[in-house]
Parts: structure tokens; C-alpha cells; sequence
């Protein structure tokens, strides 16, 4: 039995393509399951899925249009929030910018999935924060979603810079097909997560496309907050209200994989991926 176990979803959009979720202990998830519904029922709704909630005809119509629901709404997205903070629960998200990506693979000769490079980069995340535990993660339905999670798989087992045993502890299964999202709070959870931190570099991504963006990652930071003073009048980017419910609160830990980050992770691994 896993010691700790996660639950990831996807969001993409674009040429953005974002994997994450929640990692935890057993109590901890007892803790979610319990309060998670709770929350959904005080709000009127019986489970959360962030793209459902566009369709003005769906089963969140009643916050439609959003632009005269927004206390509700921010008490909705608040609540939830709350109960990812109170379980003491862990972000771990992995994104993937297609076009770095494309990029990359071009210039070396190399064929590269981005499902599969953001599915082991929750790995590796998991691994880094909770070394030498058992973790098991399970991702929700995707379209081939068992063999990407094989190629990732590939990704980590060939990863000799962290090493074998770094990744010799977890497990990357796909969520059984009888099961959706709306029969495990712990998928819409994640949802909530990857969907919010992929609307989150959406904001930022011109930055990332910059050419002079500074390797050192404090001179990085200070380069984006004049970026962000520039164009949008505030050292740090603004956010939905959604999202800063949801991550303000909680500990998490993202990796961006830009055109720089794949280029050290190759470099690291000695260029050996399979």
C-alpha cells in the first residue's frame, strides 16, 4: 500500500499544457473526502469541474452570467480552497509550453510527448518532496492516457542525474475507466489546481518568451517584476480571484518546463531519455 497518494488532472489550452494535483497521506485524504462534499453541498452543487461551469445551460447555470454571481462565486471557490488548506494536502504541477517543447525537440533530433514530459515532471516533483516514500499517483481519463503514462515512465526510469532509486518508489496509474471525475472529489481537486495555474501562466507566458530573461533565478525574479510593473502597473502579476483562493493558501511546488529547463534536464541526463 502506498504510503502517500496523489490524484492529477490536465488542463490545456493553446500551447499550454499543464498536469497537477494533490499529494497526501492517508488521513489527510480521510480529512478531504469528508469536508470536500460538505463544501459542494453548501453551495448547492453536487460535484466541481471548472470547464463545466461555462456552459450557462449546464448544472452551474445559476451563477450565470459570472459578472453578477462574483461574491458567490468567490465564496464558492474560497470554501474549496479552505478544505485543500485545512487536509494539509500538497500541490504538485508540472507544465509543459508546447512551442519550447517543439523547439527543443527540433534542434535535437528528438521527439519529445508533452503529456508524457508534464506527467513525469509530477513525478519528479513528488519524488523531490517526499524522498523515499512510497507514492502512487493516478491520473485522470485522457485521450491514450496508459501509454503516455508508460512513455513518462521512460522519462523517469532513464533519469540518471535524480537516479533509479529516486523514482523506484512511485507508481504512475491511469484513473480505471469505469471511474470519472465525478465519483473522486480528490480528480476535482486537481482540476481546480492545473486549470488555475495554467489561466496563471497565461498571464506571465510573454515573459517566458523573452529572449534576455537572466539564467539566475533571483535576477530572473527581479527581471519578471519589472516586466510585470511595465505592463500590467504591479510588481506581481495579477490573478483571478479563483486562483488566488487556491494558491495563496496552500503549499505546492510547479514546475514550469520552458525552452531553458528542458535544455538543463537534457543536459543533466546526459541527453538519454528512453
Amino acid at each position: 500500500m502506498a504510503v502517500f497518494k496523489g490524484w492529477m488532472d490536465d488542463s490545456q489550452r493553446g500551447s499550454i499544457w499543464a498536469v497537477g494535483g494533490y499529494v497526501g497521506a492517508e488521513h489527510r485524504w480521510e480529512y478531504f473526502e469528508k469536508h470536500w462534499p460538505l463544501a459542494l453541498a453548501k453551495h448547492g452543487v453536487c460535484h466541481f469541474h471548472m470547464r463545466e461551469m461555462a456552459d450557462p445551460n449546464g448544472c452551474f447555470s445559476k451563477w450565470h452570467p459570472p459578472q453578477d454571481h462574483r461574491q458567490e462565486l468567490a465564496e464558492y471557490f474560497g470554501d474549496l480552497a479552505k478544505v485543500i488548506t485545512d487536509s494539509c494536502l500538497v500541490g504538485v504541477l508540472s507544465l509543459v509550453r508546447m512551442q519550447d517543447l517543439k523547439r527543443f525537440n527540433t534542434e535535437k533530433g528528438l521527439c519529445l510527448e508533452a503529456y508524457s514530459l508534464a506527467a513525469y515532471g509530477c513525478m519528479l516533483v513528488a519524488v523531490r518532496d517526499n524522498p523515499g516514500w512510497s507514492i502512487e499517483l493516478v491520473f485522470d481519463h485522457t485521450d491514450k492516457v496508459a501509454s503516455k503514462l508508460a512513455i513518462a515512465r521512460d522519462y523517469a526510469d532513464s533519469d540518471n542525474y535524480e537516479g533509479p532509486e529516486a523514482f523506484g518508489k512511485i507508481t504512475a496509474l491511469p484513473l480505471p475507466k469505469s471511474l470519472t471525475a465525478k465519483e473522486i472529489p480528490a480528480i476535482q481537486a486537481a482540476d481546480f489546481f492545473a486549470w488555475e495555474f495554467r489561466k496563471n501562466h497565461e498571464n506571465v507566458s510573454e515573459w517566458f518568451d523573452l529572449v534576455d530573461r537572466p539564467d539566475d533565478p533571483d535576477e530572473a525574479w527581479e527581471h519578471m517584476q519589472q516586466w510585470s510593473l511595465r505592463k500590467f502597473g504591479s510588481s506581481v502579476p495579477p490573478r483571478r480571484k479563483s486562483a488566488n483562493a487556491l494558491l495563496d493558501g496552500n503549499e505546492f511546488y510547479p514546475l514550469v518546463w520552458d525552452y531553458k529547463t528542458i535544455c538543463e534536464a537534457h543536459e543533466l541526463r546526459g541527453g538519454v531519455w528512453q
